[in-house]
């Protein structure tokens, strides 16, 4: 009975999809369940009582769930569409009287999010071969298409594939997120969300988002903590969102247009605050302390400012670059240097981490999406355009940043005794600043005349010039990474900067007689190096540097 139906599926047209002949194998050592599954479709074909379909239903939601089996010959036997029309209709007729959604319709959308999301120990089996293989091939230039044919795919992205085969599926559960029934809205967004994490059914689902009008606006609403109550909701919405929007300009300027930035900092402030009421205040300083939510709501607004002048203008706009300064100075004061390195929170970190990933986006070097779908790899033409209006946008960005005061609370998380104790923050705070000075005459001198506080033996801290602290920590940093960070800030900030050039090497030549405090500096960073210590100038470091290197030299020679 399998093989006929198999065969009865391709001879009808394949169900829309051009790789039938590629899917998974079937494995006939599971006949019992896929003859079990068989039946129930074609029961559900042919029901008529609205108790038979809700027990047909319920029974192979319960068989797609506990058997993969199952949840295979459902993608094979055209049991997704089957499922679908019991859907459709359910939600038509309802529609018609004007009554509330059936439990049928209920039961149809839980068969479908159970074929679409659930991984048994052989799809995660797959899904773990994928990783290494990716990994193996990530320095390779090898791209999505030409690994395709070495990929198995899960039994839920099968499913997936039978669903988005058809446009008008897409499109009709697009519609459903409009729903009033909250079932209804959210089933369909957690199938849209699952369509949507492989590139192959996410195209489908960006066509349509385009395509549907007022999607956007459904979508940006669903998030946002003044129009929604349900957190469950707003979370897949957020993660449907983000994967729509990355490398996908035209749904990054309608979903930015609807006002997701002001909906990501009003979810920010409420996860932060632990207090839904608080999303009308201003103060965002705590931010980065909320859950991975935050780092959903930046990590989206990161895709839709990436490589997207409008959208930068619209996040400029709507003040979010001095939010974004004020998380950092709350990092700083929150956590700061006299918290262990090993308690500092790992979800904070992957926040703050996105929080200054969208500070290189706003003023770092200027690139578009290398993505295979993205609508610029192939058009030349349009990338030179939209390269130009960025770097256009680049520098009033840098000023925004610099207004804000994001040059000196970069200068604090990352140097000084106020730098926050976690090397990969440090890391990522002297690489945007670096990005901000860059050719940048106004935040170059900024940069200058920045001060951060160094820990002496006595006292709270003595001021010294930012500049400085950045030429300790390309010297002394424990890491690599931190060290030359350090140095490409140093770089950036007299790199086209004349002024600043004379005044380096104006200075270049040992002045410090000993460490602050008589040279008994106690600060761990410092390690007791009396060689650093005692400059007060960057010349006069990097001079004795060398005179270091060099006499170490000359010793190793003798």
């Amino acid at each position: 009975t399998l093989k006929n139906h198999h065969v009865h599926n391709h001879q009808r047209g394949k169900n829309g999809r051009d790789d039938d002949e590629e899917m998974e194998p079937f494995d006939f050592s599971h006949e019992d369940e896929a003859q079990r599954c068989i039946e129930l479709l074609e029961h559900l074909s042919n029901a008529i009582l609205p108790e038979e379909t809700l027990e047909v239903l319920n029974q192979l939601r319960d068989c797609v769930r506990e058997s993969r089996t199952s949840q295979m010959v459902a993608a094979k036997v055209g049991g997704v569409d089957v499922i679908f029309e019991c859907l459709l209709e359910e939600m038509q007729e309802r529609g018609a009287k004007e009554e509330e959604t059936s439990e049928q319709a209920h039961a149809a959308l839980e068969v479908l999010v159970a074929a679409m999301t659930t991984e048994h120990e052989e799809d995660l089996k797959i899904v773990k071969e994928r990783e290494i293989l990716e990994e193996k091939e990530r320095g390779k230039m090898m791209t999505g298409k030409q690994r395709i044919g070495k990929e198995r795919r899960t039994a839920s992205e099968m499913n997936r594939e039978a669903l988005a085969a058809k446009s008008a599926n897409v499109f009709s559960m697009l519609q459903m997120i409009s729903s009033n029934d909250f079932y209804v809205k959210y089933h369909a967004t957690q199938i849209l969300c699952a369509m949507s994490s492989r590139r192959n059914t996410r195209k489908k689902v960006q066509e349509e988002i385009v395509k549907s009008p007022g999607a956007s606006e459904v979508l940006v609403n669903s998030c946002s903590p003044r129009k929604e109550k349900s957190e469950v909701l707003r979370n897949e919405t957020l993660l449907l969102l983000a994967r729509c929007t990355k490398g996908h300009s035209e749904i990054q300027k309608l979903v930015a247009f609807e006002g997701m930035f002001e909906v990501a900092f009003d979810i920010i402030r409420a996860e932060s605050s632990g207090d839904d009421a608080g999303y009308a205040g201003e103060s965002v300083s705590n931010g980065l302390d909320g859950g991975i939510v935050v780092q959903d709501c930046l990590e989206l607004c990161n895709n839709l400012i990436r490589g997207n002048a409008l959208a930068q203008s619209l996040f400029r706009e709507n003040g979010c670059v001095g939010k974004l300064v004020q998380f950092f100075k709350g990092l700083e004061r929150r956590i700061g240097s006299d918290v262990a390195a090993a308690a500092y929170p790992a979800q904070k970190a992957a926040n703050a981490l996105c929080a200054l990933e969208s500070v290189s986006l706003l003023v770092g070097a200027v690139n578009l999406p290398e993505e295979e779908d993205s609508e610029f790899s192939q058009d030349a033409e349009a990338r030179e355009i939209i390269l130009s209006n960025l770097e256009d946008n680049r520098d009033t960005n840098r000023g925004e940043l610099a207004a804000r005061g994001g040059i000196e609370a970069l200068c604090t998380c990352a140097l000084g005794n106020g730098k926050v104790e976690s090397a990969a923050i440090r890391v990522a705070a002297l690489r945007a600043l670096r990005d901000a000075v860059d050719y940048h005459d106004a935040n170059q001198a900024r940069l200058f005349s920045a001060e951060v506080t160094r820990e002496a033996r006595k006292g709270s801290g003595v001021p010294e010039p930012a500049l400085l602290a950045l030429g300790r920590t390309a010297l002394k940093a424990e890491t690599k990474a931190e060290r030359e960070a350090a140095l490409m800030a140093l770089e950036s900030a007299v790199r086209g900067n004349t002024d600043g050039q004379i005044l380096l090497v104006s200075t270049l030549a040992p002045t410090g007689l000993g460490g602050f405090d008589d040279g008994q500096n106690e600060n761990e960073n410092d390690g007791g190096d009396d060689d650093f210590a005692g400059e007060t100038s960057l010349g006069g470091l990097f001079a004795r540097a060398m005179l270091r290197a060099t006499s170490t030299s000359s010793s190793s020679s003798s």
